[in-house]
C-alpha cells in the first residue's frame, strides 16, 4: 500500500509541478511574450521535460546519472505533456499514477 500511496503523491505533484506549472505556466508566459503557438509549445514541452527528467538526478537518494534513463524519462515527460495539452491536467495525473504503479509494483 505504501508504492500506490507513494505512487499517487509522486504522480500529483510532478504532474502539478512539470506539466501544471512548467507547461501550462510557460504557454502563457511565452504567448504573452508574442511568440506563435506552435514555438511556444515545443519550447514548453522539450523545456519540462527535460528539467522533469533531470530532478530525478538530483538530491538525496536520486539515481546516477544514466544517459538511457534520462533519455526514458524526457520521452516519458514528452508524452505526459502531450496528455496534459490532448486531455488536461486529471489525465495526465492519473496517467503518470498508473506508470508509477506498474514501475513501483512490478519492475522493483
Amino acid at each position: 500500500i505504501d508504492r500506490v500511496v507513494a505512487s499517487a503523491g509522486a504522480g500529483f505533484y510532478e504532474e502539478l509541478v512539470f506539466r501544471l506549472g512548467g507547461v501550462g505556466g510557460g504557454l502563457i508566459l511565452l504567448r504573452a511574450a508574442r511568440l506563435g503557438p506552435v514555438a511556444s509549445t515545443l519550447v514548453v514541452v522539450a523545456t519540462s521535460s527535460l528539467v522533469f527528467a533531470g530532478m530525478h538526478h538530483l538530491g538525496p537518494g536520486a539515481e546516477p546519472f544514466l544517459l538511457a534513463s534520462f533519455s526514458f524519462r524526457t520521452v516519458l515527460g514528452v508524452m505526459l505533456a502531450m496528455i496534459y495539452l490532448a486531455r488536461g491536467f486529471a489525465t495526465a495525473v492519473y496517467a503518470h499514477f498508473l506508470y508509477d504503479v506498474y514501475v513501483l509494483l512490478f519492475w522493483l
